[in-house]
């Protein structure tokens, strides 16, 4: 399925042609695209930035939501392969990490063409991730208190009735896609992995960081900012240019190692 303008719905803006790189970034469970609505400002000409749309949320807002990761992987992958080659990186924040993960084992696994790094934030290592609460069966009201406990909710969204009735289906399809998701065992990637963690949630030796360098062959990075875990939200001049710079340094080592 097209928009209107002719280009895929699973991204928030048309992809140019002809781009030099681009980054696609997965949200956070109940985000949206508008999570990186300012990265591309802050990129400037170093990239393009992709930000993924699922289905169920903003322009999007009345297609089916997927509950199962594979889904979405396979989707975002399809979309992918069709647009012209240019250089890429796959970013993603909490549940965002995950699918940002599973897309890059997909693609490597396919033959398909490679991102050339993974950025993956505010996410435990899949192989040691904390258990999670059933929270996508909780009744609206106490989904709604959830929402405002994580505070990635803008107030003015969960104090309306009839736009929370329209967001809730979406929210419950992600919280379930992340209580659902079970670690396999496969190839290692053959791909830098940054981590990006705020300090307010794990310790600088946390296992949920570290153990994420067991998933690739190639180097490993961690960065930390000042928050809990949703530091995205306060830090998105830092986080673009981490993850523009890490790009940059590590292909250059790569080559020069190759």
């Amino acid at each position: 399925m097209l928009r209107a303008g002719g280009h895929s719905p699973w991204f928030a803006r048309p992809p140019e042609k002809g781009a030099p790189r681009r980054v696609f970034c997965f949200s956070f469970a109940g985000g949206n695209a508008s999570t990186y609505r300012s990265w591309q400002a802050l990129a400037g000409a170093r990239a393009e930035i992709c930000a993924i749309q699922l289905p169920g949320r903003a322009d999007r807002l009345l297609e089916q939501p997927l509950e199962a990761l594979a889904d979405v992987v396979g989707a975002v992958a399809r979309e992918i392969n069709l647009l012209d080659p240019a250089p890429f990186v796959v970013f993603g924040h909490s549940l965002g990490a995950l699918l940002a993960f599973e897309l890059a084992r997909l693609l490597q696994s396919a033959g398909l063409p490679l991102p050339e790094h993974l950025f993956v934030s505010a996410c435990d290592a899949p192989q040691r991730r904390r258990p999670l609460r059933r929270v996508h069966d909780l009744p609206a009201d106490q989904l709604k208190s959830v929402l405002q406990e994580y505070a990635a909710t803008p107030p003015a969204v969960l104090a309306n009735d009839e736009l929370m009735e329209l967001v809730l289906p979406a929210v419950r399809a992600d919280f379930r896609m992340a209580f659902d998701y079970r670690y396999r065992k496969a190839e290692l990637l053959r791909i830098p992995i940054t981590v990006l963690a705020g300090c307010d949630e794990h310790d600088p030796d946390a296992l949920e960081v570290t153990m994420w360098r067991e998933e690739t062959q190639r180097g490993f990075k961690v960065h930390w900012f000042k928050g809990g875990h949703f530091f995205i939200l306060d830090h998105d001049r830092a986080i673009v240019d981490s993850v523009l710079g890490d790009w940059s340094a590590m292909a250059q080592s790569h080559a020069v190692t190759k």
